[in-house]
C-alpha cells in the first residue's frame, strides 16, 4: 500500500494525499478526515524518515563515495550539490574506499541522526545492510537496488555500451582490450562492460582485461600491460575519460596512433582529445539522488546512457 493507492481508495489526488501526510494547512476537514480515515482503514504507515527530511532537520546530508578524486564520482557529487544549496543543505562528503567497516560507521551516523539522510554514490556492504539502516533516515543509492525496497536512481548503460563497441567493430577493430575499476562480482558498471562485449565480440579473454584503473595515471600503467602483454590489440576500451587520456598519452610514447580510445563521462578531457565517450549523464543522476530523499515513498528511477561518436 502506497500513497497512490490511499489516492484512489479515497477519491482525491496524490497531491491532496501528500498535503494531508505532511499536515498542509491548505486542505479542508472534509478532505483531510475522509483521507485519514481511509489510511486508518487500510493501516497505512507513512514514511516519517522522509516526512522530518522534507520539514528540515540537521539540513546537513553525507554523500557516501569511494573515492574523493574520482572524476565519475565529482560529477555525481556536483549535481547533488547543486541542488542541496537550492534547498539550503548542507553537503558533507564521506570517503570509504571501499571499505566495508568505514562505510558501516557513516550508517551508523545517520542512525545517531548526525544526517538527515544519505547518497550512496557506490556501495560495498551488501544491500540488506543498506535496507536495515534506512529505517533511520532515508537513503538513496546512485545505482539499480534490484528487489531491496531502498530508492534508487540507476544508469540503463547497456544500449549505449552496445553501441559503443558496434562503433569500433565497424571501424574495423577486432581485439578490444577493456578496462575496469573493479571485479564484477563487486561492481555494476564492470557486468554491464562485459555483457555488452559478449553480444558484440563474444567472450571477453582474461589477457584483454585490466582492472584497478580509476585515474590517468592508471590509463598509462594499463598500456604499458598491453604493449607487454598484447601487443596486436587494436583498440582499448577505457572505463572513464580520464584514463583514456593517460592511454592517449601513453600510446603517444609508444608510437601507437593505430589504437582506437574509448572513453566514458562525456567530459571536456573527452572532447578535447576527440575521442569517442559515453554520456552517463552523472550530474542529473547527482540532482535526481537528492530530490528522491524528500519523497515520501520510495522510488526507483533509471537513466539511459547516452553514446557521442566522433
Amino acid at each position: 500500500m502506497n500513497i497512490k493507492d490511499i489516492a484512489r481508495i479515497s477519491g482525491y489526488s496524490v497531491t491532496t494525499v501528500s498535503r494531508v501526510i505532511n499536515d498542509h494547512p491548505y486542505v479542508s476537514d472534509e478532505k483531510r478526515q475522509r483521507i485519514k480515515k481511509v489510511m486508518q482503514d487500510v493501516g497505512y504507515v507513512p514514511n516519517n524518515t522522509a516526512r522530518a527530511l522534507s520539514s528540515g532537520c540537521s539540513k546537513n546530508i553525507g554523500i557516501v563515495m569511494p573515492f574523493s578524486n574520482y572524476p565519475y564520482f565529482e560529477r555525481i557529487i556536483a549535481g547533488v550539490v547543486e541542488s542541496a544549496f537550492e534547498k539550503g543543505y548542507k553537503v558533507t562528503l564521506l570517503p570509504t574506499n571501499y571499505d566495508k567497516k568505514t562505510e558501516e560507521d557513516y550508517f551508523k551516523q545517520l542512525q545517531a541522526k548526525s544526517f538527515d539522510g544519505l547518497i550512496i554514490t557506490s556501495k560495498c556492504n551488501d544491500f540488506s545492510m543498506i535496507a536495515h539502516y534506512q529505517t533511520y533516515g532515508p537513503i538513496v543509492c546512485c545505482e539499480e537496488t534490484l528487489d531491496y525496497p531502498i530508492s534508487s536512481v540507476s544508469i540503463d548503460r547497456h544500449p549505449a555500451l552496445v553501441s559503443a563497441l558496434v562503433f569500433l567493430r565497424e571501424t574495423g577493430c577486432r581485439r578490444v582490450a577493456v578496462t575496469v575499476s573493479r571485479e564484477a562480482s563487486e561492481s555494476a558498471s564492470t557486468r554491464a562492460i562485459i555483457k555488452a562485449y559478449r553480444e558484440v565480440y563474444g567472450e571477453l579473454p582474461e589477457t584483454l582485461f585490466y582492472r584497478d584503473c580509476s585515474i590517468m595515471e592508471d590509463g598509462v600503467a594499463a598500456v604499458q600491460h598491453f604493449m607487454t602483454e598484447q601487443p596486436t590489440i587494436d583498440a582499448i576500451f577505457t572505463n572513464g575519460d580520464e584514463i583514456a587520456a593517460g592511454v592517449v598519452k601513453a600510446l603517444e610514447t609508444f608510437k601507437r596512433s593505430d589504437i582506437h580510445v574509448m572513453g566514458q563521462g562525456a567530459s571536456l578531457t573527452s572532447d578535447i582529445l576527440q575521442i569517442p565517450t559515453i554520456d552517463h549523464h552523472l550530474h542529473q543522476i547527482g540532482k535526481e539522488a537528492f530530490r528522491h530523499l524528500f519523497l515520501i515513498e520510495q522510488e526507483k528511477t533509471t537513466l539511459a546512457s547516452t553514446f557521442i561518436s566522433r
